[in-house]
C-alpha cells in the first residue's frame, strides 16, 4: 500500500513531510511494518486478537454506562 503526497503550491518541504507522516500513520503503514519485523507465533497472534476482542467490548460497555448510567 503506497501512500502518495502531492506537493501544493507554496507549501514548505517540512509541512509536506509532516502530511506524508500523517498520512502513513492513519494507513497503519508503521505499525504493521513494526509488527512484521519480529517473528510471532501463530498461538501469541490468536492470543492478542481473542484480548484485544475482550478489551474492545470492555470499552463498548464503559461508553454505553457513561452514558446511560
Amino acid at each position: 500500500m503506497a501512500v502518495a503526497t502531492i506537493r501544493r503550491e507554496n507549501e514548505s518541504n517540512e509541512k509536506l513531510i509532516s502530511r506524508w507522516k500523517k498520512k502513513t500513520q492513519q494507513a497503519g503503514l508503521v505499525q504493521n511494518f513494526r509488527e512484521k519485523m519480529r517473528f510471532k507465533k501463530k498461538t501469541n497472534k490468536t492470543k492478542e486478537k481473542e484480548i484485544a476482542k475482550v478489551r474492545e467490548q470492555f470499552r463498548a460497555e464503559r461508553r454505553t454506562n457513561q452514558f446511560y448510567s
